[in-house]
């Protein structure tokens, strides 16, 4: 009778299978990182640009009363799209006498002293004194 010859075998070791999953598991980690990078980036564009609306505003709503606010720093809330925001006007005599300069810095409202708090933006400009200047 003839000798059966061993044939090698076909088919995947278990530690070709361990080492393929391994691979794979490192590969999904990378991209659920990048992914959570990604969100991160588009909350914090989200939140500057909803405290520069805020900031925009703020001074809008100052030029449309004619308000000449007096020399000193303010607080307001000024939430923008459920953001909690916080807006610091700060007013300034200018060189000329006709117009006050206002600094509007938006931070994130989160409870936190004013030290601690996050800056998302700042906008300054120069409030004309509509009611008793001399133009």
């Amino acid at each position: 009778m003839l000798a059966k010859r061993a044939t090698p075998q076909s088919g995947m070791v278990l530690i070709e299978v361990l080492v393929g999953m391994a691979i794979l598991a490192i590969v999904l980690i990378t991209a659920m990182r990048a992914l959570s990078s990604d969100t991160d980036t588009q909350q914090a564009v989200m939140s500057r640009s909803l405290a520069l609306v805020s900031a925009d505003n703020t001074l809008n709503q100052l030029y449309m009363q004619h308000a000449w606010p007096e020399v000193g720093t303010r607080a307001t809330p000024c939430p923008q799209d459920n953001v909690a925001l916080l807006c610091e006007q700060k007013v300034s005599n200018s060189a000329n006498p006709n117009f006050k300069r206002i600094d509007i810095t938006v931070y994130m409202d989160d409870g936190t002293s004013s030290e601690n708090r996050t800056k998302l933006a700042w906008l300054t400009a120069l409030l004309p004194n509509i009611r008793g200047g001399n133009f």
